[in-house]
């Protein structure tokens, strides 16, 4: 198995007095990021076994359960939408026939 170093740091933003983990592969000693003001205080470095990579078919399954899965969210996403706006034109409908109204007019 092949080894990896991570680094397991406390995050800080500058906009907030909270702070959070941060889990990378990429040295974060003493790192600032000058563009948001995060900071990044080290707590440990580990060497960890990777487990072994997926076979393509693998990887292949995954992306279409992945694409499926977000296929079933836009589809029903958009079938709200359109409940909505049918939703609005009914309203709009019964406005424009109220017969209330053509009676006082």
């Amino acid at each position: 198995m092949p080894k990896q170093t991570i680094y397991i740091a406390a995050r800080k933003y500058s906009w907030s007095d909270q702070f959070q983990y941060a889990i990378s592969d990429t040295d974060l000693t003493d790192m600032y990021d000058r563009d948001d003001g995060t900071i990044y205080k080290v707590l440990e470095v580990r060497e960890i076994d990777l487990p072994a990579l997926p076979s393509r078919e693998e990887m292949i399954g995954a992306e279409i359960d992945a694409l499926g899965r977000y296929s079933k969210k836009v589809m029903a996403e958009a079938r709200e939408k359109v409940r909505l706006i049918e939703e609005r034109i009914a309203n709009l409908r019964c406005l424009e026939h109220n017969p209330e109204e053509d009676a006082k007019s």
